[in-house]
Formats: C-alpha cells, sequence, structure tokens
C-alpha cells in the first residue's frame, strides 16, 4: 500500500511539474492601431517569450503552469505587463496595446485573431482607417439572419441591392460600385452588367465585409459609389469543426400544390444542368430553310423537347447546410494553418398573391389627356426552384516571424428553375383580346476563384513591408433552351374561344439559349516603406502596380416555331407541339398546315471582349501632426477595351485611354474618441463589355431590342466626402457625413430614335451631379443594461439627391408629348433616402441572443422610358426580420428566425397627374426558420 500511495504522489507531483500550457495573442500600437512588428513578449525573469510576427501576433509554447508575469516591449513605446494565469494543455489569449513612450500608458485590450469576425473590430477598424469606410462582420451578420452577402450588404450604411444581387452604393447603380474577394477582382456572371452577383455568395463563407466610400491611390480606380470587399473566413488558431442545418417555410412557396415546374436533368441538385437542355446535335449541325431540306428540317424540328408549358406540382421547404473544419499545426518549425468548409442550399419562392404585370403608354400630349392608355393588363404566377453551393478553401503558411504565404480557392454553383404563366387583356392590339404567355427557363452560375497571396516584413531594410497578390477566377452564366410560347384568344359571340398565334404582335413561340464565360486575372504588387516614426505614429511612403486582364466570349443560339396554312393552334401548348403537326411537305406527302424550326440566330448576338489595365501608384501616408493624417497621390491607369462582333459587318468596339487620378484623404484625430474627416478624389467609370459591343439582342420581357455602342467614353467623376465620427464607448457609434460628386460623360441606358423599331442603347451624355449625407448610431443602453444583460440600439440613415441629362434625341420626343418638361432626371437606380435600424439583447451568461432589423430605401428609377410617359420606379418595400438564437450546453445553439414578418406588395409604378399604374406587382410571404448549430 506504501508503494501504491507512494507512486500516486509521485505521479501527481510530476504532472504539477511538468504541467505546460501556452499563451498567445496581438501587439499594437495604441495610438494607430498597426501592428507593431517585432515586438518581444516573454515571462518576466525567464528566456521564454516569443517575438511579434507579420500579423501581429505573439504565440508562447510550453509554458510552465501556474502564475506568470507577461511582458511585451518595444523600440520607442512603454513596455506593459500583466499577470496571467497558465493552466495545462490550454491557451490562453493576452493582447497588448503599446503606447507612446512620451504618452501614459493606460490599460488597452482587443481580441486576438478572431477579432475579425466581431463588432468591436469593425468599429476600431473604421476609427483608425485612413479612407471613408464601413463595414459588417459575420458577428453582425449572424444577429441580422441574413443567408447571403447581397442581403448582408444592405445593412450597410447607403447600401442598396437591386435584384436582390446588385449593390448600389449611394445611390448609385453598379456601373459604379465595385466588389473585390480578398482584395481581388473577380468577374461579373450578367452580360448586361457591370457588377458582381452578391446572392451568389453564402454569409457562412464571410469573415466581414468592408465598403470604401473614398478613393485612394492603392485602390483600384474604376469606382465611385463605393468598394465593396468581401473577405473570406480565416484559419482558426485551434481545431475548430462547424456543422449547421436549417429548414425554412414560406407562406406562400412551401409545400404549396400549385408550383409551377417543369422537366429538367437529374444534376440540377446540384445547380447544373446534365445535358438534358442541350441544343439537339441535329440542329448543331445546321438548320435547313423551308424547302431547303424539308426531311432533315422536319428531323430537327421534332428532335427539340416539346414541353412549353409549365405543369402544377408540389414544393417543398427550404433546406440550408454548411460544414467547415480548421486547425492551425506546426510544420518544419513553422506555423500551417487551413479551413475548409461547404454550405448547400435549396429554397423555393411562389409569386401569385398580389402578383401582375402591365404596361400602360402616353398617347397624346399631357396638357390634352388625363389618363394613360392600358396595353395590357396580367395576372402573374412565377415559381422559382434554386440550388446554391459553395466551397471555401484557405491555406496560410508562416515563413519565420516576417513572411506570411497563403492561398484561397472559391467555388460558388448556382442553378435556378423559373416556370411563369401570365394571363389578361391586351387591348394594345384590340379591345376584348386576350393575351397568355408562359416562360420556362433553367440559369446554371459558376465562379471559381484561385488566389495565391504573400507578406513580407524586412526589419533590417528599414522596416520595409511588402504585400503581394494573384489570382485567377473564371465565370460561367449559361441559359439553356430558354422557352416562350405567347398566344391570344378572344371569345365570340356565341360564347365559343378562337385562340391565335399573332406574329406581328408579339414574337412566335421560341427557344433561347446563352452561353457566357469570362476569365480575369487579378495581379498586384504594394510596397510599404516608413519614413519616419514619431509620437507612436509611422509615416510612410507607398508604391506599387497591378495588372488586370479580363476575356469574355458570349455566344447566343435562337429558334422560333412557324407555322404555314390554317392555325393548328386550338389552346393546347401541347397538343400544338406534337409530332404529327411538324409533318413536313414532301413530293409524297403534301400537306398544307405544319410547324417548322427556323434558326433565328444572328451572328452580330455574339462576340468576344477583352480588357487590359495597367495601374501604378505612388502615396505618402503622413502625420502631418500628433493629429492629422494625409494620405495623398495619384493612380496611373491605362484601359484598353476592344469588342469583336462574330458579324464582321459590325463595328468592333475599341477604347484606349489613360488616365491620372489625383486622390487626398484627411484625418484629424479631434479626440482620443472622435475624427473629422475629409477626401477629395478622381475616379473613373468604364463601359462593359455588353455597352461597347456591336451586339444586339431581343428582350422578350420588355418586347424591344436592346443594342450596344462601340462610340462609348469612360466617365470621370470628381468626389468630395467630408465626416465626422464619435466612438463613445466600445462598441458604440456616432457618425455624420456629407458627400458630393460631378460626373462628366455618365453613360446613360437611352432610346435610339432614329431606329425604326423600338430600340435602346448607351450613350454617353454631358453632366450628372449627386450629393447626399449619411448619419449611423450605434449604441449600448446603459440605463437597461448590466454586464450580463446587454441592449443595444442602432442604425443608418441616408438622404440622397441626384441629376443628370437627359438624351439630346429622348429629350426631343418628350417635349413633342411635354414642351414643359425639364432637361435632367434623378439617376437609374437612386433612392432618395434608405434606413436601416436594429434592435438587440444579448445575454452572454444564458447564451441567449434576440434581435429585430429593419430596412426600406425610397422609390427609384427602374426603367427609362422612351417618350413623356411616366418612368417605372420601384416603390419603398419596408422588411422587418427577427431572430432568437440560444446556445444549448457548450456545443450546439438553436436559431429561430422570421423574415418579411410584414410581408408588403412589392411593386413599381408608373405616376401621372396623381394616379398611379401598378407596371408590375407581388408579395413574397413570410419565411419561418429554425436552425441547429454544431461548433467543436
Amino acid at each position: 500500500m506504501k508503494n501504491i500511495g507512494l507512486s500516486i504522489i509521485l505521479i501527481v507531483l510530476v504532472n504539477f511539474l511538468f504541467a505546460q500550457g501556452s499563451i498567445k495573442g496581438k501587439v499594437m500600437s495604441k495610438e494607430s492601431a498597426e501592428e507593431l512588428i517585432g515586438a518581444t513578449v516573454f515571462i518576466k525573469g525567464t528566456t521564454i517569450g516569443s517575438v511579434v510576427d507579420i500579423d501581429g501576433n505573439y504565440f508562447i509554447k510550453n509554458v510552465p503552469a501556474g502564475k506568470h508575469v507577461l511582458k511585451s516591449s518595444y523600440v520607442s513605446f512603454n513596455s506593459d505587463s500583466v499577470e496571467v494565469t497558465v493552466v495545462d494543455k490550454q491557451v490562453i489569449t493576452h493582447n497588448f496595446s503599446l503606447g507612446n513612450s512620451t504618452l501614459a500608458l493606460e490599460a488597452f485590450t482587443v481580441e486576438a485573431k478572431a477579432i475579425r469576425s466581431s463588432e468591436n473590430y469593425m468599429l476600431q477598424v473604421k476609427q483608425k482607417s485612413a479612407t471613408v469606410m464601413e463595414g459588417i462582420t459575420s458577428q453582425e451578420i449572424t444577429k441580422r439572419g441574413d443567408n447571403d452577402v447581397a442581403s448582408a450588404a444592405k445593412r450597410v450604411t447607403g447600401v442598396t441591392i437591386e435584384g436582390g444581387k446588385y449593390v448600389y452604393i449611394r445611390g448609385l447603380s453598379d456601373r459604379y460600385s465595385k466588389t473585390t474577394l480578398n482584395g481581388a477582382e473577380i468577374p461579373g456572371l450578367d452580360p448586361n452588367k457591370n457588377a458582381v452577383e452578391l446572392d451568389l455568395f453564402p454569409t457562412n463563407m464571410v469573415e466581414n465585409m468592408t465598403v470604401v466610400k473614398s478613393f485612394s491611390p492603392d485602390l483600384p480606380g474604376s469606382f465611385t459609389g463605393g468598394l465593396l470587399n468581401i473577405e473570406t473566413k480565416d484559419f482558426p488558431e485551434k481545431f475548430t469543426l462547424q456543422f449547421s442545418a436549417g429548414l425554412g417555410y414560406n407562406t406562400q412557396s412551401s409545400l404549396n400544390n400549385n408550383f409551377l415546374t417543369h422537366g429538367g436533368g437529374s444534376s440540377e441538385v446540384i445547380g447544373k444542368d446534365d445535358g438534358t437542355r442541350d441544343i439537339p446535335l441535329e440542329a448543331m449541325e445546321g438548320v435547313p430553310s423551308l424547302f431547303q431540306d424539308n426531311p432533315r428540317l422536319e428531323q430537327i424540328t421534332k428532335s427539340f423537347s416539346k414541353e412549353m408549358n409549365g405543369q402544377e406540382s408540389s414544393s417543398s421547404i427550404n433546406q440550408r447546410y454548411s460544414f467547415s473544419v480548421g486547425n492551425q499545426k506546426t510544420v518544419f518549425g513553422n506555423s500551417l494553418g487551413f479551413i475548409i468548409g461547404a454550405s448547400y442550399s435549396k429554397e423555393f419562392n411562389h409569386i401569385q398573391e398580389d402578383a401582375q404585370s402591365n404596361r400602360y403608354s402616353l398617347t397624346g400630349k399631357v396638357n390634352e389627356v388625363n389618363t394613360l392608355v392600358t396595353q395590357q393588363e396580367l395576372k402573374d404566377t412565377k415559381s422559382q426552384e434554386e440550388v446554391l453551393m459553395g466551397i471555401l478553401g484557405n491555406l496560410s503558411y508562416k515563413i519565420g516571424s516576417n513572411n506570411k504565404l497563403g492561398f484561397t480557392f472559391v467555388r460558388n454553383q448556382s442553378g435556378t428553375s423559373n416556370t411563369t404563366f401570365q394571363e389578361g387583356i391586351f387591348p394594345k392590339e384590340d379591345n376584348g383580346l386576350f393575351f397568355q404567355t408562359r416562360s420556362l427557363s433553367y440559369q446554371e452560375r459558376a465562379l471559381t476563384t484561385y488566389q495565391l497571396k504573400g507578406e513580407h516584413y524586412f526589419p533590417s531594410a528599414k522596416k520595409i513591408k511588402v504585400d503581394w497578390l494573384s489570382s485567377y477566377s473564371t465565370s460561367s452564366q449559361n441559359t439553356p433552351d430558354q422557352r416562350f410560347f405567347s398566344n391570344d384568344y378572344r371569345i365570340n359571340n356565341d360564347n365559343d374561344t378562337i385562340y391565335g398565334i399573332n406574329a406581328s404582335a408579339y414574337p412566335v413561340p421560341a427557344r433561347y439559349y446563352r452561353f457566357l464565360d469570362q476569365s480575369t486575372f487579378d495581379a498586384k504588387l504594394n510596397i510599404e516603406i516608413p519614413i519616419l516614426e514619431k509620437d507612436g505614429k509611422t509615416s510612410k511612403i507607398k508604391i506599387g502596380g497591378a495588372y488586370l486582364f479580363q476575356n469574355r466570349d458570349y455566344f447566343e443560339f435562337r429558334y422560333n416555331y412557324r407555322s404555314q396554312g390554317a392555325s393548328l393552334f386550338d389552346g393546347n401548348v401541347d397538343g400544338y407541339l406534337v409530332d404529327e403537326n411538324m409533318n413536313l411537305p414532301t413530293a409524297g406527302n403534301p400537306v398544307s398546315q405544319y410547324l417548322y424550326i427556323e434558326n433565328a440566330s444572328e451572328a452580330r448576338n455574339n462576340y468576344t471582349g477583352e480588357q487590359t489595365i495597367f495601374a501604378t501608384y505612388l502615396m505618402g501616408d503622413i502625420w502631418a501632426t500628433k493629429k492629422l493624417r494625409l494620405i495623398g497621390g495619384a493612380r496611373l491607369e491605362t484601359t484598353h477595351i476592344s469588342t469583336i462582333n462574330e458579324d464582321p459587318k459590325q463595328t468592333p468596339g475599341d477604347l484606349n485611354k489613360t488616365d491620372v487620378l489625383p486622390a487626398l484623404n484627411l484625418a484629424y484625430t479631434l479626440t482620443p474618441k472622435s475624427n473629422l474627416r475629409g477626401a477629395y478624389s478622381k475616379t473613373i467609370a468604364r463601359p462593359t463589355f455588353r455597352e461597347i459591343s456591336g451586339f444586339a439582342n431581343f428582350d422578350f420581357a420588355a418586347n424591344w431590342i436592346v443594342i450596344g455602342n462601340t462610340s462609348l467614353d469612360r466617365t470621370l467623376i470628381d468626389n468630395f466626402d467630408l465626416r465626422y465620427e464619435l466612438f463613445p464607448k466600445v462598441g458604440e457609434l456616432i457618425s455624420f457625413g456629407v458627400f458630393y460628386k460631378n460626373f462628366t460623360n455618365p453613360i446613360e441606358f437611352v432610346f435610339n430614335t432614329q431606329a425604326q423599331n423600338d430600340e435602346l442603347t448607351w450613350r454617353n451624355v454631358d453632366n450628372g451631379t449627386l450629393y447626399g449625407a449619411e448619419i449611423e448610431v450605434k449604441k449600448l443602453l446603459p440605463f437597461i443594461s448590466t454586464d450580463k444583460h446587454q441592449f443595444s440600439v442602432g442604425g443608418n440613415f441616408s438622404i440622397i439627391k441626384s441629376q443628370v441629362d437627359i438624351d439630346d434625341q429622348q429629350l426631343e420626343l418628350i417635349r413633342a408629348q411635354d414642351p414643359t418638361a425639364g432637361s435632367s432626371r434623378e439617376m437609374f437606380g437612386q433612392s432618395p433616402y434608405i434606413v436601416n435600424a436594429f434592435f438587440g439583447y444579448n445575454n452572454d451568461s444564458l447564451g441567449l441572443s434576440i434581435n429585430l432589423n429593419y430596412n426600406v430605401a425610397g422609390e427609384k428609377i427602374t426603367l427609362v422610358v422612351i417618350d413623356a410617359t411616366p418612368n417605372v420606379k420601384a416603390q419603398p418595400v419596408h422588411a422587418l426580420n427577427a431572430n432568437i438564437s440560444k446556445n444549448l450546453g457548450k456545443n450546439f445553439k438553436a436559431r429561430f428566425s422570421v423574415n418579411n414578418i410584414l410581408n408588403p406588395v412589392i411593386k413599381q409604378t408608373q405616376e401621372f397627374k396623381g394616379q398611379e399604374y401598378i407596371f408590375n406587382s407581388y408579395k413574397q410571404g413570410t419565411t419561418y426558420g429554425i436552425s441547429l448549430s454544431y461548433l467543436f
């Protein structure tokens, strides 16, 4: 027994003597919030310690368990010490903020590496930023309950989302905003937009998002409203495994037996067509004209799918899953970190309640008529099924303390099936005439990005910092076999329904295929050279360059159904497309009524484009005084854009420009908690490939032709900003700012009055202006808050006004009906106000969080009409969401959410002499969601 007791005592003693833990954290400058690379952190009275690396991090291993004094030192800064308690096999975190040696030392603690996802981190970044900026972190995104980047971005001051995908910043359309991924440019997916489709990024892949609103020379010069940077999740500092699953029920879309759908392939479950919708091989080899080779034309006509009418079925409920695993290991004596994540979602949307699609026009002079004339009034039913998949891989390797390499892989894939049916009156052609139209479509989108980056610090070479980034991205957006089938009918005196297809009034039944592929190579190099360290602040010179190359291939094919003889259509779409109606006349079969396929594709509708941009810059980041920071310089950008149409008769698009873009940002520290900022810069907006090509396509929805303009020039913009910021306490913010922008040669979407048919194009107009104000507040409520119970409230408000010249040709048409019409209007897509508000409750001891969020944007132009007919405007949509989350034990969290609580009618309207005309409208329904997350 004595031996056993002695052994137990010996084991306990050995474990106590050799028990070890680790200490980690950051060391930063209190004045500038910069990482103090090369600072030392050590256990007082020992030789155990670490040197701060290029990220500002330190990590001390094998620290004996117990109490120790931890000390951090750096040249020209006050040292700081703290007592820590190390526990066996655990990692504790402490962060130092060292004050300048001439200043009194004050205690200040920030979070470690994970701060990039916290609200307090973003406020600190905003306070110390060189430019006017906003931001939102994954912590805030979780509170707001947003599932994709598009939904999350609209919480940022001055940001609205168009069409659920495209970011508009400060009321400016996608042309004047730019989106980057980890600082690298990525290609857009919509051929008609100069923007990235943000709904393609699930928020579980995002660490934070920042919106820079004032240009500095080290940033791309092609943004005016703002530069949105999406930063993907970084690796954790210890092993982390996370899984979540969620279900959602929408009051309109889920478990709906009237959900419209149409046939597809088996691989649509992963957001991709399996070839079911491909152009038949017979048609790919060429479609002969009628009577040129009728047996072959008959075979081709019959080879297409006969389905052109949606079917009703039952929908399911929304589903959402995500998984990630990450860790940090020591490899060859250096730190290797990684994170791998995947997400999958499937959602159903059904629009029928209050859904309509109408068209109205002004048929006389404004002073002679009191109402708009009805062209069509249709009831609308639309069902959508969307699958979204995302994969993220992030790898980081530190070589010593002063070098870091990183590799990021992102793949997002989306497949969306849409089935639409519209029916109503069609007085545009004849009173008493009814119109029906159907659309079946499937769109697949994919974005793949590879990024390699490096950061290097040279302490012996004047503490120079070098960072570089190389990124290659590919994107595709394919619409295989989009089908349209329209017809009319009338009811005669005998109450019989007479059906017909009128090719002169609307497009004949057609199939449409579109394929877009784009690649982007982006490379950047930045060199930062410190020139003076004083009062804890470092003045520096920054030089660098960038190279961007983009390539696009766009092809489309269109096949029309033509008929001969008496009408074969009796109201039955399936019966109309049977093989018996596709037997063509031959020598032995002289039929007189038949259908056949016509190749309506045009060479001018296919093009390739290339864009090459070289840039170099020189800027200074100078502390002129202890309180005044000047960031100024210039960026030189050369632009070459070219487009070549497949039709040799079309003029190639070509734009070659060299621009010098100056910028000056001022930041004055009024008090330790407040800043005053001012900025001036010149930026540019370039035309897209689509706009500068000779490409022309028919817009089935609007019934007009859209054609490019090969003579477009880029737009120059002068930007002015002034802002006051106050940070009363940790987690609080009050800011007020004003801005002004002047546009030279802005590009506007206009009607081509010289064309025989309705045709839209893009032109440079002379001038435009935009100005506004922004207010943001984030406040804790101390009178009802304690350390355990925190109530918070906040929001932001933007008021914006713009003015742009109306194209001369269009103004002439407008004044023909309204001689008093002005020569300018507000900019396309600009809302006069944007409001966000939130109320939150957090109880850390219970692991409980409750959040209420509100968003609305004022009416904005969504369609510019040809003449004095009023422009179409989207009306305000009041969105109210709520969510509750609760920790269940140590590793689980449950979440319940309610989105679109108010369920308002979403509508676009025209107003004429005080009367509202609905262009289109619908309701989305309220969605109830529940999810369970596991974190290890």
